[in-house]
Parts: structure tokens; C-alpha cells; sequence
């Protein structure tokens, strides 16, 4: 190991005690080696503080440890202003340290050399070119967002223009893209440093008004906090109860907002609880109600209806017996984890789980792709700042799978967002069972259904009254296509005889409702349509014939039925199989009925189809069957590769 200087050498064992403290598993000697890098690379450089430039570096890292105690990530964070400020080529750091840090530092580096003053300065391509480097990986977004962290709480050193300029473009673009991607701290901490820089006169007046408000309630929400989680625990609940205020800017965003005065506000403090198990959180809102007297109208239930960025927790608003209002959130351990470090807890706690990071970063690809298609660089601009700062809702399809729309979104907007074509052909659109016109806005929580015709096709109207970004661009599109659309199948569910021939009852062995098709006193529910191949469950019945829902279905989720849940298994005749086959290929008009037409003869039932367009517009055609060889998949998967424009036929495992 290299001497370092003795304020750096104290600086890095801080740093490493710090590590250790968190139990964060990290290489020690790869971080130092990193350190001392990034050492020698600044050692001609100091920050306007006039401390020694390569703290900041170490400062960063410290957050990013708080987030993701990764050891690339750790150097990276450490050496990411290496290349632009102290020279040094990219590719160095690639050979010293490996391809994953030179990525990360080549990322930040490119992002570095893009300017931004406000989104509405801000160029469509820039704005882009910051999207694609982020979306690359996690470890980028949240060195990114961890450099603006410190750069900001050192803000003060800076001139004023510049302090100004670097709070504004951290309201209108960090701290959004903190939120969106539902790491709260960060995006707390960035608002009210801005909000100091921005306001400080507000921001001033806030903050002594909340330190008086707090030296007259501390003892009381201590004492709240530890009543409830007494009693919490007097009924066998296994809690952590914490006590927290509401910080600054969304204190004065209220004020604004509601226009009302700060002495007006009375939901200042909250109380977390954090459980188990999800269905301890309904247990804790119950004890709750008991002990205090929830505010009508207060409640809101982010764990069955998560928000777009899939923050998950129990809201409610409690009046205590001195007439204080309390804020309740209820959530389970990964629920706090989730929402204090969003995207980041999924690296930490998943196992580095690519698949699940684009799941979460989805919306940013999305925008990647639409800003291609968009030719206003003002519209692009505008979308932007629809994904960025609204809020959201949260919708679900008959299946249960989950939709994200921004606030004030139809149910237009809905069907483009499953797919362009369905968006398209939109005929019919049912929410919640009800049919409703294409322009009618979809709300938190909603059960959007949409069927389609081959005869319906865009109009200018649409564009009258459509929100998203996607159904708007592809809308104008459509309109100046020319010849017949096509026509898109959603899912078809195919009957069977034995559906509707007797085969026996349904019955409890060991607690477990073991049913198979055909059953005289099973019914399956219409507004998840469950097969042979999905999860299933039940609930004792009124009137002795069992509804069986899919395990994910919202809507059983919701109902009081689902405090009785039995858990259901389907059984099948001797050496009967399911089995799930995915079938791409080109797009055709007959394609759906020759696949069909091989199927059909073979020994292998068909339990559902489904038909949707893969992002490089091939169809994907899934198949669930019904077959009593494994033989047989392989004898049919061979014959339907022999079918016109099939490209790929593979089986599903699950």
C-alpha cells in the first residue's frame, strides 16, 4: 500500500470504519487501491472549501455506501471525476480496475460533459443522451445522484449564479429522477437543498417555525410512539416503530398547494411501523383504529395498488386523544428497504438481478424509444416532464398485471400502453365492469378491460383528449399510414368437454381445496379467467359451489373474501401435464389459425392463447396446454416450426 497524506490516511480509515459499521462487504484493498488512484490523479486540486479535491470523491462514495455497499460501485465513486478533471483516460482506469468500473466511470464521465441548465433550456438530445448512459446501469444513477447530493451540501461555496443554477437543475431533474426511481432520502435531502438555495427566505421562515413546533411536541410523539408500539407488541406483533417529521419542501408544497398558512398544516410527524409480514400491516391498521380515531377519507392502500415508482406502504391519518393528527405508514421490512433505497435495494437484497433492474428502469427506456418517434423537440420536452414530476396511477388489466399511466390518463391511454396495435383498434373499453367511453380517465386502482375491432382505426379526435406521450406519437403515425390494419387478438380462452360435463366434487384434504376441470361446484371467476397454469385460490363458500381466482387477481386482492383465502391446487387425470410454449414470428393474417390447425389434431388440449407484439415488432403467440407425454411437446414443437413465418417455438419452465 502507498503512504497517503495524513489527512487522506484519516479520511480513508473513517471512510473503512464507516464500511464496517454497516457490515458492508466490501474489498477493502481494492477500495484503497482505488483511493490511492484518485489520490495521485487530484493531488494538484482542491475544492473551493480548499480541502484536498479527491474528499469529495470519498464523500460520494460514502453516500453511494449507504445505498449499495458494492465494491465496484465503491471505486467507481471514488474515481468517477478522474477521467474529466485530472486527465486520465478511461481506458487506464478500465486496465487498473476492470471492465465493470471503467463502464460506470466512462458512464459518468459522458454524463459530465452534458449540459443542462432547466428542463425548459434543456435539448431534447441531451436530455436523451443522459437517459441512454443511465439506463446502462444502477451503479450509474446512483453515483450520478449521490455526486449531487454532496455537490449540493457543499452549495454554499459556490458564487451565487451558480448555486442558483446547479439548485435549479437539481429540483427539475435529480431530485424527479431520485423520485421515479422511489429512493426517498436522496430525493428529500436534494429538495430542501435546493429549496434553501431557491428560497432561502421561505425555507428559513419554515425551518424556524418547525424547530419551535418540535420543541413543544417532541416528548408527545415520543410517547405516542412508544404507546403504539407497546400495545403493537401486547398483541404478539413483532414491530419496529420509528417517529419522524415531514422535511421542509413538502411542507411548503402543501402550504402552497392548499394555500393555507403553516400554522394551518397539522399532519407534521409521522409514525412508521414496519412488520413481518404483509398481512401484519392489516393487523397494525386495525389495533390502530382501536387506539385512535382515523381521519376520514385519510386512508390510502399503497400495498394492494402500489404507486408507479412501486413504493408500497399503508397511509392513514390518526387523531389522538389530545387532538394531534398523526400520520400512520404501515409496511413490511422489504417495503421500508424498498422505499428508503428504491431501485438500489433491489441489487443489495435480489442477487444483482438484471431482469428485475429493467423492469424498474422500464419508463426510462420508454422514453428512449418515444423521443425517436417524436419530432417536436418541445413535445419530447413536455412528456418529459409528465414521466418526471406527476404523480401517477397505478391500473390493472382482467389478468392483474400492473399499468402505470400518468395523473389524468384515459382509458385510450390505457389500451396504447398494453400494446400500439391494441391501442389502435380499440373498440370497446370496460373499467371496473363498466363500459366507458375511450376518453374517460383512469383512476388508482381501476380494472381496465379493452377489446378490439379490425374495423376501428385512429382519428384526429383522439389526440384531442389523449395524456401519454406514446398513444399521442403513435397516433399521428397511424394517421398518416395508408392501407388496412391489422387485426389483434388479446386472448382467447378455449372450452373444453370436460368444462361442462361432471366430474365429481370439489374438496378439503388438509386445508387444500383440490379441484380439476369440470367440477360441479367450482366456478371460475370471470374477472381473472385462472387456468390449469396459474396459482390459485379460493374462500369457503355461502352457498356450497367455490369461486377460484388466480393468486395475483386485484380484485379477489380487494375483496373482504380474501381475509378467508383456502389455498387451492388443481389436479389433472393420471400423468396429465401443463405446459406453457412461446411461439415468435413474423406478423400475418392467418398465422393465429394455421398454428391452430397443427395443434388441433395432435393428442395436446389447448387452455388458453394469448397474442401480443414483441419490441421488435414480431408477434408472440403463448399457448397453455393441456397433454399427457412430454413426448408430445416435442412432436408438436417440431411441427410448428415447420409453419410459415414461425421463427422460434420454445417451452416455458416455471
Amino acid at each position: 500500500m502507498a503512504a497517503l497524506d495524513p489527512v487522506l490516511e484519516e479520511s480513508f480509515s473513517k471512510f473503512m470504519a464507516t464500511s464496517r459499521g454497516k457490515k458492508a462487504d466490501i474489498d477493502e484493498a481494492a477500495v484503497r487501491k482505488a483511493f490511492e488512484s484518485a489520490a495521485m490523479a487530484h493531488r494538484l486540486q482542491k475544492r473551493l472549501s480548499g480541502e484536498p479535491y479527491v474528499l469529495h470523491s470519498l464523500a460520494v462514495a460514502e453516500i453511494v455506501l449507504d445505498y449499495l455497499p458494492d465494491t465496484a460501485a465503491i471505486q467507481a465513486a471514488i474515481l468517477h471525476d478522474v477521467p474529466r478533471d485530472a486527465g486520465m483516460p478511461v481506458e487506464y482506469i478500465e486496465r487498473d480496475f476492470g471492465p465493470t468500473v471503467g463502464l460506470i466511470v466512462d458512464g459518468l464521465t459522458k454524463i459530465g460533459k452534458i449540459p443542462f441548465m432547466s428542463l425548459e433550456q434543456a435539448e431534447a438530445e441531451n436530455i436523451r443522451k443522459m437517459m441512454l448512459i443511465l439506463s446502462k446501469d444502477v451503479r450509474i444513477i446512483l453515483i450520478k445522484l449521490a455526486d449531487r447530493l454532496q455537490n449540493m451540501r457543499t452549495v454554499s461555496y459556490l458564487p451565487l449564479e451558480k448555486r442558483e443554477r446547479m439548485a435549479r437543475e437539481t429540483m427539475e431533474i435529480y431530485a424527479p429522477l431520485a423520485h421515479k426511481l422511489n429512493i426517498a432520502r436522496m430525493k428529500n435531502e436534494l429538495e430542501d437543498l435546493a429549496f434553501s438555495v431557491l428560497n432561502p427566505g421561505e425555507h428559513q421562515k419554515l425551518k424556524a417555525a418547525m424547530d419551535q413546533r418540535r420543541a413543544g411536541r417532541e416528548d408527545e410523539i415520543g410517547r405516542i410512539r412508544a404507546t403504539i408500539e407497546k400495545e403493537l407488541k401486547r398483541k404478539g406483533m413483532d414491530v419496529v416503530v420509528k417517529a419522524r417529521e415531514k422535511h421542509l419542501y413538502s411542507i411548503f408544497k402543501k402550504i402552497q398547494k392548499k394555500q393555507q398558512t403553516f400554522e394551518s398544516i397539522i399532519d407534521l410527524f409521522a409514525v412508521r411501523v414496519i412488520t413481518k409480514r404483509v398481512s401484519d400491516c392489516y393487523r397494525v391498521l386495525e389495533v390502530l383504529g382501536n387506539m385512535y380515531r382515523p381521519v376520514p377519507g385519510t386512508l390510502d392502500d399503497y400495498i394492494s395498488a402500489p404507486k408507479p415508482n412501486m413504493y408500497q406502504s399503508l397511509h392513514v391519518n390518526l387523531l389522538t386523544e389530545k387532538g394531534q393528527n398523526i400520520e400512520a405508514q404501515i409496511r413490511t421490512e422489504e417495503m421500508d428497504r424498498l422505499a428508503e433505497s428504491g431501485i438500489a435495494a433491489h441489487w443489495k437484497y435480489k442477487g444483482h438481478e438484471q431482469e428485475e433492474y429493467d423492469k424498474k428502469i422500464e419508463w426510462m427506456k420508454s422514453l428512449l424509444n418515444w423521443q425517436r418517434e417524436v419530432k417536436e423537440e418541445s413535445e419530447y420536452i413536455e412528456g418529459l416532464k409528465i414521466e418526471l414530476f406527476e404523480r401517477g396511477v397505478v391500473a390493472f388489466t382482467p389478468k392483474g398485471d400492473m399499468i402505470e399511466l400518468s395523473e389524468g390518463s384515459t382509458a385510450l391511454d390505457f389500451a396504447f400502453m398494453l400494446h400500439t396495435s391494441i391501442g389502435l383498434h380499440a373498440d370497446k373499453i370496460k373499467i371496473n365492469g363498466k363500459i366507458v367511453q375511450l376518453s374517460h380517465p383512469v383512476a388508482d386502482g381501476d380494472m381496465v378491460e379493452v377489446m378490439t375491432s379490425p374495423n376501428m382505426k385512429a382519428n384526429t379526435n383522439w389526440l384531442t383528449f389523449v395524456k401519454g406521450s406514446k398513444a399521442k406519437s403513435k397516433i399521428r403515425v397511424a394517421l398518416k399510414m395508408e392501407g388496412p390494419k391489422r387485426k389483434v387478438v388479446v386472448e382467447t380462452r378455449i372450452a373444453h368437454p370436460e368444462d361442462e360435463g361432471p366430474a365429481g366434487k370439489a374438496k378439503l384434504v388438509d386445508g387444500v381445496l383440490v379441484i380439476k376441470h369440470g367440477m360441479t361446484n367450482v366456478r371460475i371467476a370471470k374477472c381473472c379467467n385462472p387456468t390449469g397454469h396459474d396459482e390459485i385460490v379460493s374462500y369457503p363458500p355461502k352457498a356450497g359451489n367455490y369461486t377460484i381466482h388466480a393468486k395475483s387477481c386485484p380484485t379477489f386482492k380487494k375483496s373482504q373474501e380474501a381475509k378467508r383465502a383456502i389455498p387451492v391446487e388443481w389436479i389433472h387425470d393420471k400423468g396429465e401435464l401443463i405446459q406453457k410454449i412461446n411461439i415468435t414470428g413474423e406478423d400475418r393474417p392467418t398465422l393465429l389459425s394455421d398454428i391452430l390447425k397443427v395443434i388441433i389434431p395432435s393428442h395436446v388440449q389447448i387452455e388458453k392463447v394469448s397474442i401480443s407484439m414483441t419490441k421488435d415488432e414480431k408477434v408472440m403467440i403463448t399457448l397453455v396446454l393441456r397433454l399427457h407425454r412430454k413426448e408430445d411437446i416435442d412432436e408438436l414443437k417440431a411441427k410448428l416450426k415447420e409453419v410459415k413465418a414461425v421463427k422460434e417455438v420454445y417451452a416455458v419452465a416455471e
